[in-house]
């Protein structure tokens, strides 16, 4: 059982990227290096302004500053992608 936990565990790892933390730029940086088939993206969503409207978007990290946020468009998002 170990030994397939270990082959399952290696097959995932040859397949699955994870990106924690990730800023837009990171999204855009990894998409552009691989081709990827799925991409699932776990962070909540926030507001931003825009032409001084109120938009709902991604809150993502900001580059260089994880512990800031940069709340994305889909616009930006699907770009990126």
């Amino acid at each position: 059982a170990a030994t397939n936990d270990r082959k399952r565990l290696e097959f995932v790892k040859r397949r699955l990227q994870v990106l924690q933390n990730a800023s837009i730029d990171d999204i855009y940086e990894a998409c552009a290096r691989e081709r990827f088939t799925h991409v699932h993206i776990l962070a909540h969503g926030d507001t931003y302004d825009h032409a001084g409207n109120t938009r709902y978007g991604l809150a993502l990290c900001k580059k260089g500053s994880p512990q800031d946020k940069e709340v994305v468009s889909g616009k930006k998002l699907a770009k990126a992608l």
